[in-house]
């Protein structure tokens, strides 16, 4: 609701989470020196009738964060 109702605070809360998730993904990376075979990068938006969400508003305020929690599997060569 909060995407439609408050954006400012859903992009909020989706900027922490992606600045922890990210950060995370790096110093994993790094520490393990490439011995990682498998980065697995996974989220529910579904329900078994379709997305939660439309997926207008997935495209214009999730997949941004989306993105860039995922840059660091690129930047290290990594498939997602």
């Amino acid at each position: 609701m909060d995407l439609t109702i408050q954006p400012e605070i859903a992009n909020m809360i989706m900027k922490k989470v992606s600045d922890f998730f990210s950060e995370l993904t790096n110093r994993a990376i790094e520490a393990t020196n490439g011995s990682i075979d498998i980065i697995l990068s996974a989220s529910d938006i579904g329900t078994n009738e379709g997305m939660m969400i439309s997926p207008e508003l997935w495209k214009k305020y999730v997949k941004p964060w989306t993105s860039r929690f995922i840059e660091p599997f690129s930047k290290f060569g990594y498939k997602t």
